[in-house]
């Protein structure tokens, strides 16, 4: 349906089918249906449209999308998204991969996988000070796994200086037994 409308020119309505298919169908529907978009030469599966998805949208928006790409095993339009998508504030970083697990729970381990693909490119793409404060959001969000997966990527990345920069995030607000502060008593 959606090739035989952007065939005839009616691309906007098109791209509403596009959507409604992407957020209201499961992702191996979604999954297939992407595959027959690419394999039919869509403008739909173009970086072109993915890159205007990426950017226009809120990232919690694109969970369906980038579950069905990674069921597709369409890993060059994943990859595509992800560099667009990693270069939000870390809040949004966290929802999407709420978004995800909860969308994703009937999909197997995909939603860890895209999770996992996700920190790794967030580890390549963004700087030290943004790593260490989405550890530490992704830990207050009860998300473990991505914590892991994104000390271990920036670990492999940046080695002791990750490592050392978190530590002393995680440690910075605890009171030090052994410094002079502590034992001052407070003058009123």
């Amino acid at each position: 349906m959606v090739a035989g409308l952007e065939v005839n020119g009616l691309t906007d309505h098109a791209q509403t089918v596009f959507g409604c298919i992407v957020r209201g169908r499961p992702t191996g529907h979604v999954a297939w249906f992407l595959i027959y978009l690419r394999q039919a030469r869509s403008a739909f599966m173009d970086s072109a449209f993915l890159l205007q998805q990426a950017q226009s949208g809120s990232p919690v928006q694109m969970a369906p999308l980038l579950l069905g790409l990674g069921a597709a095993g369409l890993q060059e339009e994943l990859t595509l998204l992800l560099q667009v998508l990693v270069h939000r504030v870390a809040e949004e970083i966290v929802l999407l991969l709420r978004q995800l697990e909860r969308i994703g729970s009937a999909a197997g381990p995909e939603p860890a996988v895209i999770g996992h693909h996700i920190m790794e490119v967030i580890a390549q793409a963004r700087s030290m000070p943004y790593q260490v404060g989405l550890v530490l959001a992704l830990e207050a969000a009860g998300l473990p796994g991505e914590a892991t997966a994104l000390i271990s990527a920036a670990t492999t990345r940046l080695g002791r200086s990750f490592t050392d920069a978190l530590r002393k995030e995680r440690s910075k607000h605890h009171q030090r037994v052994l410094s002079r502060s502590f034992w001052q008593s407070a003058k009123p």
